[in-house]
């Protein structure tokens, strides 16, 4: 993997990071109710996309236009992992040091009513509408594990999402 690569995805990994984390404190620390709203969310979900897909196509251009899908998911993968990294350590310092518990009870009330509009929606079985209201006065959702765990699960959907990325911007005929 070349330098440019590496130089350009930690680059734009900080970026996608402070802009992720400025959306982060503004739904702490000013508006709770966007902690569940959808749009943000999938606002979210697409700009890290994007950030990679840019870091991806500027790695094309600084290697004189020729770059290897691995040249091109590398700089799209270590992109949205600096993201996700900087906003992952940010929640954790937040939640373990900076949420009041009145503000956490607030947000994790807020995480069940959408979980149960959610199952509500989804046609879920009752049984498991009924089982996940039964273990949820156990669940803390504040806990690193619990931010870290669905951070790495999506960072995976994120990698499917970046495979077919770095399809279209490769440009040479070998895969690897």
């Amino acid at each position: 993997m070349s330098d440019i690569v590496k130089k350009t995805g930690l680059q734009l990994g900080i970026v996608l990071g402070t802009v992720l984390i400025v959306v982060s404190a503004y739904i702490y620390f000013v508006d709770l109710k966007l902690f569940t709203d959808v749009w943000i969310g999938m606002a979210t979900a697409l700009g890290m996309v994007v950030f990679g897909c840019i870091a991806a196509l500027i790695s094309r251009k600084k290697l004189g236009g020729y770059i290897t899908f691995r040249e091109s998911f590398s700089t799209y993968f270590i992109t949205i992992l600096i993201g996700r990294v900087m906003v992952c350590l940010f929640s954790v310092i937040v939640s373990s040091f900076v949420l009041t518990p009145e503000t956490k009870v607030s947000l994790k009330q807020q995480m069940y009513d959408f979980n149960v509009k959610l199952m509500n929606q989804n046609l879920a079985p009752k049984e498991e509408t009924e089982k996940m209201v039964k273990s949820w006065p156990q669940y803390d959702p504040f806990t690193p594990s619990e931010i870290i765990t669905p951070a790495v699960k999506y960072l995976l959907r994120d990698c499917l999402i970046g495979f077919l990325a770095a399809l279209v911007i490769r440009n040479k005929r070998a895969l690897i």
